[in-house]
């Protein structure tokens, strides 16, 4: 149990855990957590860092899963006996019997500010090591954050790492069992099935311990599965679902905030300007794009719609009307495009101005200022993707999801159109059709029905992107290794990561 060596190391570090006990939490079931101060570099990051202090408390207390330790007095102490390294909070987190500790810092980068919060853990499964980490860059570039709005940011990036830890960690409930009776600490039972682990060693700093059985809950009562020896074993408390209602509250309470009510009305007056939308489309969403300054989105609507724009121009210009009054041949090519033109300009189109408008709305929405009319309704989003080409993606701003969906939906359309219509040639006095195979057309056709299925289902199931700040990926990641095996021999290849 004694982590220094020397009586006077081991009196400062009893005396601090004295502390905890001058602050009663609500009840002690519940597992002890404490932020220890994030550090910051400007007055900026300074002011973020008290936001966040002020918000993790009054969360955390709300919530009522963790107990708040009161860090005013512990701090000075922690820091006038050089206890702020993670291993020394970790040796007094485990004397202290504080479950949690929460470290971070907030760094300003001019125009942008990047939020680093980690959570440790020093008993099991996590034995001093990071239980959750939450990495987010906000960006201050042709941004304006007020007061609220800077308090509301802060808010929303500490309940997102609440959930981020909600659904990391595991709270160890420590279950006796004797002579095949079971004792342990009340906490809620929830999951119908608990693993049962058994303590093997606890004289150390890491604790040994492995998977013994199983526990079933039958009438909130815990009940062993097959015979189980007598000793000091564990469950583990999972918060899942309180991770899963913290994402759904704050995703809800942002959208009722950035969002105007939507109503049935204006989508029903969305599909009935979609074609004059369509047609103005090659001006309005250059034109938003640049007054946004989305340059990226301009460039991308150029690079990707040209093909497109070419396609259904020439056959708008040389459509079959104007290619019979010529007495022309009429090649499958000049009719796909012509009706490719009169759904790209009338239909497909308005997806492109659904990106630049679904792009300026995220941007706005994300640091909490005015966001245009009409933007922000799930009805809208629902005839967007019905209409095809990624518009119900880019109206919830995801444009990756957008582009994938906008050249499936228009090379299926031309594919089916080109296989599908017959060739029409004239023989001097009339025109003749030549009949093909329209097998291909038949399973183009069937593909697009496909394809537009899924993508109304999976753009309902996505969430409008509205989150502030650019998260740093966590999970795993493929990076390069160099190094050398014990005969000396250079090594060099990929291997996978995950950061915390």
């Amino acid at each position: 149990m004694y982590l220094f060596t020397g009586g006077l190391h081991q009196f400062r570090i009893l005396s601090l855990a004295m502390i905890i006990f001058l602050f009663p939490a609500a009840g002690m079931a519940s597992p002890l957590i404490v932020s220890t101060g994030l550090h910051s570099d400007s007055a900026r990051s300074s002011l973020l860092v008290s936001l966040f202090e002020t918000h993790f408390t009054n969360l955390v207390r709300i919530g009522g899963d963790f107990d708040p330790v009161k860090p005013e007095s512990l701090m000075p102490q922690l820091r006038d006996n050089n206890l702020l390294e993670d291993s020394a909070l970790m040796r007094f987190a485990r004397t202290s019997g504080i479950d949690i500790v929460v470290r971070g810092s907030v760094l300003d980068r001019g125009d942008s500010v990047i939020v680093d919060l980690y959570a440790l853990s020093y008993d099991v499964p996590f034995n001093g090591n990071v239980v959750a980490r939450y990495t987010v860059t906000i960006s201050f570039k042709n941004v304006e954050y007020s007061a609220r709005e800077l308090s509301y940011c802060m808010e929303e990036h500490t309940g997102r790492f609440l959930a981020e830890l909600y659904s990391e960690y595991s709270f160890p409930v420590r279950v006796k069992i004797r002579n095949g009776v079971l004792e342990y600490d009340d906490f809620p039972l929830k999951e119908k099935r608990y693993d049962l682990y058994h303590i093997k060693d606890e004289s150390r700093a890491t604790v040994r311990f492995s998977r013994e059985s199983s526990l079933a809950v039958k009438n909130r009562t815990l009940v062993p599965d097959g015979f189980v020896q007598d000793g000091n074993y564990f469950v583990l408390r999972t918060f899942k679902d309180e991770a899963a209602f913290l994402e759904e509250f704050y995703y809800g309470r942002k959208k009722e905030i950035v969002f105007r009510p939507v109503t049935l009305e204006e989508t029903l007056f969305t599909a009935l300007a979609t074609p004059l939308i369509g047609i103005l489309s090659p001006i309005a969403a250059p034109a938003t794009y640049y007054s946004s300054s989305d340059y990226e989105g301009l460039g991308l609507w150029a690079l990707n719609n040209a093909p497109y724009m070419y396609i259904g121009i020439q056959g708008l210009l040389n459509r079959p009307t104007v290619l019979r009054e010529d007495k022309k041949n009429i090649s499958k090519f000049q009719k796909s495009s012509f009706y490719f033109g009169l759904y790209y300009f009338l239909g497909a189109g308005a997806s492109m101005y659904a990106d630049s408008a679904g792009a300026r709305a995220a941007q706005s929405a994300a640091a909490y200022n005015t966001v245009d009319p009409y933007m922000g309704s799930d009805y809208s989003a629902l005839y967007f993707s019905i209409l095809g080409s990624g518009g119900g993606h880019f109206y919830k701003g995801y444009r990756g999801w957008g582009y994938l969906f906008f050249h499936l939906d228009n090379t299926l359309l031309f594919t089916s159109l080109y296989y599908l219509l017959d060739e029409e040639r004239y023989d001097g006095s009339s025109y003749s059709r030549s009949s093909s195979d329209k097998t291909y057309g038949y399973i183009a056709a069937g593909a697009a029905l496909l394809v537009r299925a899924f993508e109304v289902y999976h753009c309902s199931t996505l969430k409008f992107n509205i989150q502030n700040g650019t998260l740093s990926d966590s999970s795993v990641s493929l990076v390069p290794i160099v190094s050398t095996d014990p005969n000396g021999s250079l090594i060099a290849g990929f291997g996978f990561e995950r950061k915390l």
